[in-house]
């Protein structure tokens, strides 16, 4: 059975170009995958706390040594991370915000980069431990960032794609939407580029 985990994070719910798309990738993944299980995490809808002291020294303190209240401070963590690890396929639908992610999206970042769950070190420095996955990214821009004066100011791709490198992801295939508030014609000949991009998954 395939697992799909599907992280959505645009405040702007059903309005959202980023999660409507890939609400669309998940449903050609079913089709390619007809036993697949989805789970769907909404981090704008159920938005995660901001980590605290007792979660970063529990991070750093052996399972066995931490206190009920670093426990404590892990147990939801624990639970978002049981999602990735278990997840086959990653359908990640990014907004872009003030040129980087969602504050929610980084707060889930948060909790799933654990040094020795997540990632570790040896000799020749960091390995990640999440390996064998796919990430699907669905990434919608108000702006255009394709030109390198203008991509100067992308913090969005970029750091998901490396932070996602850095877990041991890196079979990724990203879809861009942009810019999204350039005209209503050009988002709409912007969505139809990513549906064909989607409509290709799995025929190559």
């Amino acid at each position: 059975m395939t697992r799909i985990l599907l992280l959505k994070s645009s405040p702007r719910g059903s309005a959202s170009y980023s999660s409507m798309l890939a609400d669309e990738l998940v449903a050609r993944l079913r089709e390619l995958h007809p036993d697949a299980q989805v789970h769907v995490r909404d981090l704008a809808a159920d938005p995660l706390p901001h980590v605290t002291a007792e979660f970063a020294s529990g991070t750093l303190t052996p399972e066995e040594q931490r206190s009920p209240e670093q426990r404590q401070a892990l147990e939801l963590s624990d639970r978002v991370l049981g999602e990735l690890q278990q997840a086959d396929i990653v359908v990640l639908a990014a907004a872009m915000i003030n040129f980087a992610i969602p504050a929610t999206l980084k707060n889930w970042i948060d909790h799933v980069m654990r040094v020795w769950v997540a990632f570790t070190y040896n000799e020749q420095g960091p390995l990640g431990l999440l390996n064998g996955k796919k990430l699907y990214v669905v990434a919608a821009r108000g702006s255009s960032y394709a030109d390198p004066v203008q991509g100067e100011w992308d913090f969005q791709l970029p750091y998901i794609e490396k932070i996602f490198q850095f877990m041991g992801i890196v079979d990724q295939q990203h879809i861009v939407v942009q810019p999204t508030l350039a005209g209503e014609d050009i988002a709409k000949a912007e969505i139809e580029k990513a549906r064909a991009q989607i409509a290709a998954i799995g025929s190559m």
